[in-house]
């Protein structure tokens, strides 16, 4: 009768223990897939960017007639139609879409891309911010408007050196910053002018 209780308990822990490891590998998969997908839309869209910069710089003669709002838009859905289109794994992605992207006035095209996927019991969100210099003149570019940082959850806009930058960094100009409701730090003080 005790070697039938231990076969008995052997199966009843195998019935345990054999979904817990299932949900536990299933999650690690999803978590290698997750920062495979990351560094694939990383990768991309630097390539993507570089294209951007190459096609901007050849097509600017012909597009000097479109406002610099409506090449914003132009360089988002372009740039966003690309990098989709270069993914190695395209249908992972959820979602590709630009939020909020703007050229300055100093001729920085400040690209926010917001990517979202599902994986098993894995989701995630995210929004990477790559600036592309050199690309537009003109249409009041004028190197004059100062640049400040925010953060995705502060309400507040920071210097390029400011420690609050140390887990997000989002280029945006001076004026865009106050019109959406953001702050000066009160530690690096960004509109001192030192």
């Amino acid at each position: 009768m005790s070697k039938a209780k231990q076969k008995g308990s052997v199966s009843l822990e195998a019935v345990i223990v054999f979904p817990i490891v299932m949900v536990i590998l299933i999650t690690l998969i999803s978590m290698a897939l997750s920062l495979y997908i990351d560094l694939d839309v990383q990768n991309q869209s630097a390539v993507v960017a570089n294209q951007m910069q190459i096609v901007m710089q050849e097509d600017y003669n012909d597009m000097t007639f479109i406002n610099r709002g409506m090449r914003s838009i132009i360089l988002e859905q372009w740039g966003n139609h690309a990098l989709k289109k270069n993914l190695t794994l395209p249908n992972s992605l959820k979602s590709v879409s630009s939020i909020t992207s703007f050229i300055g006035n100093d001729g920085v095209f400040i690209w926010r891309i917001h990517y979202t996927y599902n994986l098993p019991f894995y989701n995630k969100e995210s929004t990477l911010v790559i600036p592309i210099t050199g690309l537009l003149a003109g249409d009041d570019v004028t190197g004059e408007e100062p640049v400040v940082y925010v953060t995705r959850t502060g309400k507040r806009y920071h210097r390029n050196d400011c420690h609050h930058l140390s887990k997000s960094k989002i280029p945006m100009p001076l004026s865009e910053a106050k019109k959406e409701g953001y702050t000066p730090c009160k530690n690096c003080k960004p509109d001192s002018g030192n």
